[in-house]
């Protein structure tokens, strides 16, 4: 269900990365779908983020120092 969901969120930004002036803002609400391990990579490799994503913890992503 997260792979779909990560696929569906890639697919319906995709028209607007085209632009390199969009702006992209994603709401979600805590289920374990939308804190997935492929979308929140996903969304790093779009915004450039190549550090640390943190340890995953009960289908959280925590911040490392």
């Amino acid at each position: 269900m997260s792979e779909d969901f990560c696929q569906f969120v890639e697919q319906t930004c995709q028209p607007l990365l085209a632009d390199p002036e969009a702006e992209v803002i994603l709401l979600a609400d805590q289920l374990n779908t939308h804190l997935s391990e492929s979308l929140v990579k996903w969304v790093a490799q779009q915004i450039g983020f190549y550090g640390g994503l943190g340890k995953k913890a009960i289908g959280v992503y925590y911040k490392t120092s």
